[in-house]
């Protein structure tokens, strides 16, 4: 098992609120290029919401998450949204993170 654990301790909360505005920001960019296609999901009990700018990394995603499909009028409004693009398809780059990426995650045994 791989895991990747960032060192956010020197991150104010400021820098992260920042670079998830950039994150929003990329993606309604991109969505303007792709419209974005959008899924409810239900995971671990908790209401998820999907969209996905580009079909081909939504078609994607579903293929392993098509089973956990919700209505979307199920009840109270998401827990958690995730916002997708295609950089390829969108020609719009994630922006880069305040923290430095490792070159390789270690590996760890389960």
């Amino acid at each position: 098992m791989t895991a990747l654990v960032l060192d956010t301790e020197n991150l104010a909360e400021r820098t992260i609120a920042q670079y998830f505005e950039q994150l929003a920001v990329a993606y309604e960019q991109a969505s303007n290029i792709s419209p974005p296609q959008h899924r409810h999901l239900v995971l671990a009990g908790n209401h998820i919401a999907m969209s996905c700018s580009g079909g081909a990394l939504f078609k994607t995603l579903l293929r392993a998450l098509n089973h956990l499909s919700l209505a979307a009028d199920h009840g109270p409004g998401p827990a958690l949204a995730i916002m997708g693009w295609n950089q390829a398809a969108s020609g719009i780059p994630l922006p880069a993170p305040p923290w430095n990426w490792p070159q390789k995650a270690p590996n760890h045994d389960a």
